[in-house]
């Protein structure tokens, strides 16, 4: 559970630090937009592995630094 916080407060920061929106990181990444938010909000519980890396090869961050506190 402490990882996905962690993945979510560097995914804002990581958004933060590159400029980008919620629906650029949907549409270069393809995770949709609505997922992106839930993940932002803690709304979702068990992220999948998938969607992590999709989202940490977009940002070229690792999923190890991603849920790095």
């Amino acid at each position: 559970m402490k990882s996905i916080v962690a993945f979510s407060k560097n995914l804002k920061k990581q958004l933060e630090q590159k400029n980008l929106t919620v629906k650029q990181l949907s549409e270069q990444s393809g995770v949709s937009e609505s997922t992106i938010r839930a993940i932002l909000n803690g709304k979702i519980k068990n992220l999948q592995l998938k969607t992590a890396y999709y989202l940490c090869a977009t940002l070229k961050i690792t999923i190890t630094e991603m849920s790095s506190e």
